[in-house]
């Protein structure tokens, strides 16, 4: 029995982002790319049990990414994540 992991990606304001790139990579390096949907949410099921390492990427915004993500059999792994604004450096 596979799992999932079910992302939802908002804003320093907690709208949620639509659009957003989420690249889940397994123990072995293989990937999976999603794009978030109107609700900025992705679903990444079917997932073998095993560890994951999640980047999401938006234009304006910081990537953001997150490791040592555990997938049991059957299991459902809801992640929030909060896109920070990528704001130029001043100097």
């Amino acid at each position: 029995m596979d799992g999932e992991i079910i992302v939802t990606v908002s804003d320093p304001y907690g709208d949620r982002l639509p659009g957003a790139v989420g690249v889940l990579k397994d123990g072995s390096g293989a990937a999976r790319e999603m794009v978030s949907n109107a609700d900025g949410e992705m679903r990444f099921a079917g997932l073998a049990p095993g560890e994951y390492a999640l980047a999401v990427t938006e234009a304006g915004f910081k990537p953001v990414t997150r490791s040592g993500l555990k997938v049991g059999p059957g299991t459902v792994q809801a992640l929030q994540i909060a896109l920070h604004l990528d704001l130029p450096d001043e100097g």
